[in-house]
């Protein structure tokens, strides 16, 4: 099964990317003057939302989202995640449950999308293998 290839490139005037079709076909995409911020969760969850549509019909598209912000399914799940430490966090009363929850999805990540949630933990200055009373601030 061939891939589509991502690369970064220069060659057309206000696009950051070069997307080669498995059939050699070259689509540009990107802004260079915004840059990528896959590290932060909600910008990742932005930009899919706002390109829902583009990711659903484009694969030549779909192929740059995932190069250059990540893969769907990790900014769903460190979206959640970050919402559970923001809870948590903010509720000195949380539950074992909320923890435990929490624990169980850091694991995930951590297991599923090794770089991806390093990037995430040294972007919030937290240490991935911490505890979520850590993580927290809450005991």
């Amino acid at each position: 099964m061939k891939r589509y290839k991502v690369i970064p490139t220069n060659k057309k005037k206000g696009k950051s990317h070069a997307v080669i079709s498995p059939d050699g076909h070259i689509d540009y995409y990107g802004d260079p003057n915004l840059g990528q911020h896959p590290e932060d969760p909600k910008r990742a969850k932005a930009f899919y939302a706002r390109h829902k549509k583009n990711i659903a019909h484009n694969l030549s598209f779909k192929a740059f989202a995932v190069a250059t912000w990540g893969d769907p399914e990790y900014v769903e799940k460190v979206n959640k995640f970050d919402k559970l430490l923001t809870d948590i966090a903010g509720n000195k009363y949380a539950t074992n449950n909320e923890k435990f929850n929490a624990d169980l999805l850091k694991d995930e990540l951590q297991t599923k999308f090794p770089d991806e949630f390093k990037k995430y933990c040294k972007f919030k200055k937290i240490n991935p293998r911490a505890e979520i009373e850590n993580m927290t601030g809450n005991k």
